[in-house]
């Protein structure tokens, strides 16, 4: 098991439940918006991409604390960038397809940071 954890859960547990429990009012926020469509992907993101991206890039450690932080840090940014980028596509693309694409990019612009990043670090050949 990565890490460890004075509670009675592991870490990639508690991550989890932390992305799970921003990404629902994550959620309901955005159906305040001119988008509320964007909750799915915004449940997806936050509830399911943030805690694969955290199993995948976080190194066995015992600091339950600076887990949760970058799991809160992220679905912070993953969140402002799925509004963002909706907001800046929605007069090129129209909604729907600004919203699609803002997720994609999200995900996989994620992706393609984070694997960048951890090769710079040197963890990744």
């Amino acid at each position: 098991m990565k890490g460890s954890s004075p509670l009675p859960v592991g870490q990639h547990t508690l991550v989890v439940l932390v992305a799970i429990a921003l990404a629902f009012p994550a959620a309901v926020l955005t159906t305040l918006t001119p988008w509320p469509a964007l909750a799915w992907f915004v449940l997806i993101t936050l509830g399911i991409v943030v805690p694969s991206a955290f199993d995948y890039q976080w190194p066995d450690t015992e600091d339950t604390r600076l887990a949760l932080a970058w799991t809160v840090t992220a679905c912070g940014v993953a969140f402002g960038a799925l509004v963002v980028l909706t907001a800046a596509g929605e007069s090129v693309l129209g909604t729907d397809l600004a919203q699609l694409v803002a997720f994609l990019l999200v995900t996989f612009g994620g992706t393609v940071l984070l694997e960048a990043v951890l090769r710079k670090q040197g963890q990744r050949a």
